[in-house]
């Protein structure tokens, strides 16, 4: 990929699988399921996850108020420090659900990029044009990421870290 990237030329191998095995109808399919699935998961995310989670930061509020009534409520065992230490561990649980939104959403557009180029390249290498895969240069930019972190260049021996691609599937 990337030598068809840089060149605009591509193996004759990879050429008969893009023209012959992959074609363009399999790339659209491709691109169309990764871009829902993607959707799908941010939905879950800040429809379901993050609504959750306001309306359980709601009740920890009104439990802190409680928990400050000390004549009231100090008999039941409530603690404003346990209270207030659930609404700290309910905001770190918030912020780490945004990078994962923004992580999911970097991760989306790097892929769409790729798979639009490869759509492009196909569609050229069928036509003997290769005008047609002209980029931008942010999605070129995409394009060369997703290369470099997509496991395409990764070393398979690093268990360590995990892609963000890889948690969906």
């Amino acid at each position: 990929f990337l030598h068809l990237l840089v060149t605009g030329m591509a193996s004759i191998e990879l050429e008969n699988f893009l023209v012959n095995t992959l074609k363009e109808k399999e790339i659209s399919k491709l691109l169309q399921s990764t871009t829902q699935s993607y959707q799908g998961i941010e939905k879950l995310i800040t429809r379901n996850f993050m609504c959750c989670c306001y309306a359980l930061a709601t009740e920890l509020q009104t439990l802190l108020g409680m928990s400050r009534w000390y004549d009231r409520y100090e008999e039941l065992g409530l603690k404003e420090e346990a209270v207030q230490n659930s609404i700290d561990k309910l905001a770190g649980l918030m912020i780490k659900a945004q990078e994962l939104l923004q992580c999911i959403s970097n991760s989306k557009a790097k892929l769409n990029a790729f798979l639009k180029w490869l759509l492009k390249a196909t569609m050229s290498l069928g036509d003997g044009n290769s005008s047609s895969t002209k980029l931008s240069d942010s999605e070129m930019n995409l394009v060369v990421e997703f290369l470099k972190t997509g496991n395409l260049f990764a070393s398979r021996a690093d268990t360590t870290h995990f892609k963000i691609d890889t948690v969906w599937q």
